[in-house]
This record gives C-alpha cells, structure tokens and sequence, in this order.
C-alpha cells in the first residue's frame, strides 16, 4: 500500500510492513527498457472519521480542519516524494495513485495543486468513467450503472499549466480501465497517451478480454468459497413481506427535490431493523447504526438466510454498550443518527442546532425546541465499536459518554441474525408458526419515506417538499385520513377525526366548532395546526398571536 500521508512508524504492526516495503509513500517500477516510472500513493483525510487507524497516522492532518484544508495540506507531502523519486531516484515518469473518496478532489484539487505528474489514478468515489464507445454492462438494453464522466480519461490542469489525465475506475469487480503510454526511448518521458478503455468484467462469451478460468486456482480458492457461501445462504432464519432499501446512494436539497432513500440520507426500514437488532443484542433503551456500515439491501420479498445477514453487515464491527447516558449527551450524538426515538431536525443546519425535538418510545420527552427539557433520565445505549471509538466522527468521547469493556461482544451481523431467529415471546421477531406471518414485517418496517415513517424521524427541510392532498370535509362527522404528503386538512363544522398519515400535515381550523376535531396523529415542528381562517372570522385583526397564524 503507498501513501505519503500516513506515518507507518505509529504503530509496531505499520512498522514491520514499512521495513518489509509492503507499505510505503511510493514505488519504483523499471521498465524492459530501463526507464523507472514513479508510483506515488496517497490516502483521503477523511480517513480517522471512516476508518480505525492507530492515533496520529495522519500526516499534516488536524481533526479541526475542514476536508478542503486537510486536502491541501496533504499537498506538500506528495510534491515532495514526487521531487524525490525525479531528483535523486532518476524517476522519468510519475503516476500518483490516490484514495481520495471521490475523483473531483484529484481533479479539482490533487492536480492543481502539484507539478511534474503524468497521469492520476483516482480511487474511493465508486464512480464509472468511460468513452461513449466502451461496452457497458447492461440490464435490459441499458447501462446497469450509468457513467459519472462520459470521457476517460478526464483532464485537469497542473501548477505549470500542463493537462494530465485522470482515471477512475468503478467498484465490485464490474470494470477495469485500461491506459497504454508511448515513452521517449532517450529521455523515458511520456510522449503519448495512445489508448484508454473501460474494459466490463461480464464473463461474457462475446467479451474479447474473457479468460478461461485456471482449473486448480478454481478448485483451491473459489470452489471452497462458493461451498461456505452457497450453505450460508441454504440456512433460512426468518421471512421479510416487504424489500428494505440498504446504502442508496444519493443525496437530497432543499425543494425541488428528487429524493431517493437510503441509509446513508434517510430513515429507513433497513436502517431500523439494524438499529433494532443492536437494541436487542444490548438490551438497551436507545441504539446507532451507522449507514456506512450497512452495505446491502434485501431486494425482494421472501426467505431471509444467514447468508444475507452477512451481506447486509459485512464489518466485523462488534456491539458496544454504555450502561448510562443523559439527554445532553445524547443530544450531541443525535446529530447523526437515531434508533428507538422519534427525532426532529434540520439536516443544513449546523451540527450542534439540528435536533429540535427528541421523544423516546415510552413516551419520554427529552430534547424539545432544540433544548434539553429531561436532565434527570438516565438510559442505556447500544453501538458498534467502530462509532463508539470516534469513526464517522462521532462525538462519544468529546461527550463522556463510557462503553463497557466487554471482551466477550457479538458481532453486529450476530445481532441481526439474533434479532430475526429469536421468538417473539423472548423479544426478537421469530415467528412460532406460518399463521403468525413474516418476522419482516410490512407494519414494522415497510413504509420507505424519507422523513417521516413511524414518526421517528422528521428532516424539516425534506418534509416540506413532498407533494400531498387536500382534503374537505363537510357538515357531517367527518373520518379523513391523509397520505405521506404534505396534507391540508379540513374537516368541517362537525366534530371530525383526521388523521394526517406521514408528512408535513396542515390542520385548518376556521370555526370554534372545530374545537371538537380529534386529531390522531400529530407530529410538533413538521405538522401545523393552521388558525389564519379561524381569526379571520373572528374578526381578529391585532398582531398575531402566533406566527403566520400556524402552532
């Protein structure tokens, strides 16, 4: 592995694999006409917040800069292993080769930021890059995954004004892209980019790069594999009616707005069942999953085996549990993710003023209007090791909060295999015969809305930009019921019962009669309660006593 930024001499492990060569800032390959081409590494600044590395791996890094400046002060590090490697290793030609979380930060700030490279590998953004001629893997006619660039490679301009290529390949062994290079015979320099491809991995016939596989490579490595995974996957413990979204990856704005679920932007079924498995495997009141640790859905309604657990949780994160936590440090945690609580937030809101509202499901409120208002609750808390040691930047130690130093802990994929084959009578969600129904079900985990289902969590933002219905009600005694929108609700003079459903709700009130309105569901800060009409025709015309006429 090379990197520049990384100091391998933190940790005895790192530093045995230093002085072996198997991890360094670069590598030197020799070409058959003796050229030598310069591989320089580097590693995403992002790493301590989405990885476990040892304390102080990061070179020029400091936990209280933002990305960007981590970014650049990565910079002279790379620069000055790319001097070395021309200046004192006779070094002709030098690719830096780095993991970066995303190819715009090599071509908006890597390249513009250094002099005498030729070529980057980009590496961490998952994205496709590929010409309008490459063969794409295809699902019905069209690409499976769609090109994030439709050039490979793509060209970004160095310090000294030069356009150097840059490459990224995808993720899951779907592709792998090709370059070929012409060097000067006299001066081993890059005289020409001659050929560039995205080259699909299908195991189709028609493919020219198909290889037959070797036979006793297959019978030694894949075979007793596909043997262990094939009985993982044969072993049934529970059912699901429904599909549960896992790692969508998309991102939402403020209206308009095309949102697509998922765990790394939304509450989600799939993100609930795994907060609830580490509810169950910790015996605790309120449980994190992070979304990054989820990597699979289950994409169709049916048996759920053993081997999905092992899909859907790939980590060997372990559960981790804090016998005691208060509705201040909780509050700080909340700030990225919830289990077992009904939340309300504005996710552009800067960290620290997000949570408005926080319920536990006893009912217990503990955070609302953006305050701490039950400082004398006491709960227990279940997480993975991985977040409770700080990863995906989560504030455990800045906030006290102590984990149980239990040797003996489950994994999390345990947890969810627990959660699903552990009868109901004990807690988990087995059934004890088919008339019993899923352990998944459509009641506890179906609903996909990315910010309200189940009342538990509301993003203000997101909320106010689903489209919903409106709704009149007449004399009578009116029953509505509302769908996942942004309802408007008007029951009329009689004494009606509304019932919003998801979304951000209007309730209009016009007439005193509507006093006696029953409204089975109300969310504080995402549904309203709407007084404008009612003090109209009251002849209210002072200054209003609530804001724009809504509670």
């Amino acid at each position: 592995y090379l990197s520049t930024n990384l100091d391998f001499s933190v940790s005895p492990e790192l530093a045995g694999l230093a002085a072996s060569g198997v991890v360094a800032p670069s590598k030197i390959i020799t070409t058959a006409g003796g050229k030598k081409v310069g591989i320089v590494g580097a590693t995403t600044p992002l790493l301590p917040g989405i990885s476990s590395p040892p304390a102080g791996i990061m070179k020029n890094w400091s936990a209280a800069n933002t990305e960007a400046q981590n970014l650049a002060a990565m910079l002279p590090l790379v620069q000055a292993e790319i001097d070395r490697l021309r200046n004192a290793e006779g070094v002709t030609v030098v690719i830096v080769m780095s993991h970066l979380q995303g190819a715009q930060n090599e071509i908006n700030t890597l390249v513009p930021g250094l002099r005498g490279i030729d070529m980057v590998i980009s590496g961490g953004g998952h994205e496709l890059m590929s010409d309008p001629d490459d063969v794409h893997i295809l699902s019905y006619g069209a690409p499976v995954i769609a090109p994030t660039f439709n050039t490979h490679p793509v060209y970004s301009i160095d310090l000294d004004g030069k356009s150097i290529p840059v490459v990224t390949g995808h993720f899951g062994n779907r592709y792998v892209g090709e370059v070929k290079f012409t060097l000067d015979d006299a001066t081993g320099q890059v005289v020409s980019l001659d050929d560039t491809r995205m080259i699909r991995v299908s195991g189709a016939a028609a493919d020219a790069d198909r290889v037959t596989p070797d036979a006793t490579l297959n019978a030694a490595v894949v075979t007793p594999v596909l043997n262990y995974v094939s009985a993982l996957n044969a072993q049934v413990i529970g059912t699901t009616a429904i599909k549960l979204n896992g790692p969508t990856h998309a991102s939402c704005t403020p209206a308009p707005c095309q949102y697509t679920e998922g765990v790394r932007n939304a509450e989600t079924g799939m993100g609930n069942l795994v907060a609830d498995a580490m509810r169950f495997a910790g015996n605790t009141d309120v449980a994190i999953q992070n979304g990054g640790g989820i990597r699979a859905s289950l994409g169709v309604p049916g048996n759920v085996t053993l081997g999905d657990t092992f899909n859907i949780l790939t980590f060997t994160n372990l559960v981790k549990r804090a016998p005691a936590m208060n509705a201040t440090q909780l509050k700080d945690i909340l700030e990225h993710a919830v289990g077992a609580a009904s939340a309300t937030g504005a996710a552009d809101v800067g960290t620290g003023d997000r949570i408005r509202r926080v319920v536990l499901d006893d009912g217990t409120v503990l955070i609302d209007n953006g305050v701490v208002v039950n400082t004398d609750r006491s709960f227990s808390f279940t997480t993975i090791d991985f977040t409770a040691n700080g990863g995906d930047n989560y504030p455990f130690a800045a906030n006290g909060v102590v984990f149980e130093n239990n040797p003996f802990s489950i994994t999390y994929q345990q947890a969810l295999a627990d959660l699903i084959a552990t009868p109901k009578a004990a807690g988990g969600l087995q059934r004890v015969n088919a008339a019993d129904g899923d352990e998944i079900t459509v009641n506890l985990y179906g609903e996909e809305n990315a910010f309200d289902r189940y009342g538990r969590l509301i993003d203000l933002n997101v909320s106010a930009i689903v489209a919903g219905q409106t709704f009149n009600g007449n004399a009578a005694r009116n029953t509505i019921v509302g769908t996942a929108g942004d309802d408007i609700l008007r029951g009329g003079i009689g004494a009606d019962t509304l019932t919003g459903g998801a979304g951000g709700d209007r309730f209009v009130y016009v007439s005193m009669r509507d006093a006696g309105d029953t409204l089975v569901d109300f969310t504080p800060y995402a549904d309203r309660i709407d007084l404008t009409g009612l003090l109209f025709n009251l002849g209210y015309t002072a200054s209003q006593p609530v804001t724009d006429g809504y509670v």
